[in-house]
């Protein structure tokens, strides 16, 4: 039987070309070799390079994985590019991606399904800063609109930190803005979603414990302190799971993801956002979801599998 032409894409130009690099890392020493004959293609930093592009046509793949984080690797940009060129990938489309990557466009979808969501709103002014703090109060949650990764995000506790967290978050993404965001106090949890067999699987949900203030790019990638900790089942667990599955459909997503939330001691569920693209880091929380059912390279089968089934 010959082998399955799969391209894996990573790196990138976003803040987190790292992380999309450890993954496609991961990607590459769990994809089965017997069955796949594969090709790494590491997207560069200068957008002006287009070599990549040219081999991957040239060389022609069955699938894409897109190994990818951030910027125009999560935001629909390399789905539309894919597209255009019809060459099928894993993962969401460039609408779910595209919305999945705004934090504020999100929000507003999400609400206007009835789906309860951590409160925030757009900064773009001085009058929205001082506003926000206003609603909100502090502790409040400052965090560039489409990043990843915790790039960029800051817990403000006082006022004096504020503007500069908003001018730290403004940075990252100089052509966007910032959002603030109500805190919640309450442990994060995170839900993956996987298609299989046609079905939308909601993995168990994993609580995250961190030696730091919050979890942030270190605690995501690197600090092996970090805990996460698969949830035992629970009437919680089971609206976890039913708002993670709520928001990849309200959002029309494809193959995987992730959901991010808040639980506030009420125990009331706050989803944050959904990440079209999870990491797949051996610090990475879909693959460590996955681990109560299959291996990473199972895991990846399925993914791969499914897309194919619909090329």
């Amino acid at each position: 039987m010959s082998k399955i032409k799969l391209a894996i894409l990573t790196g990138g130009d976003s803040s987190e070309r790292e992380a999309a690099l450890m993954g496609g890392e991961q990607v590459e020493k769990h994809i089965n070799k017997e069955k796949y004959d594969y090709k790494v293609f590491d997207l560069p930093t200068d957008g002006t390079d287009r070599q990549w592009l040219i081999d991957l046509i040239n060389w022609q793949p069955e699938v894409c994985f897109l190994a990818l984080l951030g910027g125009h690797g999560e935001n629909g940009s390399i789905p539309g590019l894919l597209e255009t060129l019809h060459i099928p990938y894993c993962g969401s489309g460039v609408i779910a991606s595209a919305i999945g990557m705004d934090k504020t466009v999100q929000r507003l979808v999400l609400n206007s399904v009835g789906i309860q969501t951590t409160e925030g709103m757009p900064v773009k002014t001085d009058e929205d800063a001082a506003a926000a703090v206003k609603k909100y109060g502090f502790p409040l949650v400052v965090k560039p609109n489409a990043n990843g990764s915790s790039i960029g995000v800051t817990i403000v506790k006082n006022e004096e930190d504020y503007m500069p967290a908003i001018e730290k978050a403004r940075s990252i993404d100089s052509e966007d803005y910032p959002v603030v965001e109500k805190f919640v106090a309450g442990p994060e949890v995170t839900c993956g979603v996987l298609e299989k067999d046609g079905e939308v699987l909601a993995l168990r949900p994993i609580e995250i414990k961190v030696a730091t203030e919050f979890y942030d790019y270190d605690a995501k990638y690197f600090d092996d302190r970090t805990s996460l900790e698969l949830m035992p089942d629970s009437p919680l667990v089971d609206r976890i799971k039913s708002a993670a599955i709520a928001v990849y459909r309200a959002l029309g997503c494809s193959g995987y993801g992730r959901v991010d939330s808040m639980v506030d001691e009420n125990g009331e569920v706050f989803v944050m956002e959904i990440n079209t693209l999870p990491g797949m880091t051996s610090h990475s929380l879909l693959p460590k979801a996955a681990t109560e059912f299959w291996t990473y390279s199972e895991l990846l089968d399925i993914i791969i599998g499914e897309r194919l089934s619909h090329a």
